[in-house]
């Protein structure tokens, strides 16, 4: 994984600092932005979800420890969901958007 700003300004011969961002480089920094939080995401709804599965069977029939172990798997498993569907909606805007043949500038 890169840097988040793919793009970085430099200074010419004649000691003007010259900005290199382009249009496309907003779109790799949000695809950035979003790869971070997926990465981020993923591992810490896999490890609420294992805690929450062994939470329940620790639990030893006591109903409250089963029902916050199922409230815990709930909870985790809709983040989940919701952050690769929020992932998959944001790819394909800026999959779109940042294609050259879909809109001219």
């Amino acid at each position: 994984m890169g840097p988040l700003v793919p793009c970085t300004g430099y200074v010419d011969a004649s000691g003007k600092f010259v900005d290199a961002c382009t249009y496309a480089d907003l779109f790799i920094l949000i695809q950035n932005i979003i790869n971070f939080a997926v990465y981020l995401a993923v591992p810490l709804g896999t490890i609420a979800i294992v805690a929450a599965g062994i939470m329940y069977v620790m639990s030893a029939g006591n109903e409250s420890k089963r029902t916050t172990a199922k409230n815990i798997l709930s909870t985790a498993a809709i983040g989940l969901l919701l952050t690769l569907a929020a992932f998959l909606i944001i790819q394909t805007i800026v999959n779109t958007l940042g294609n050259p043949g879909v809109i001219q500038l």
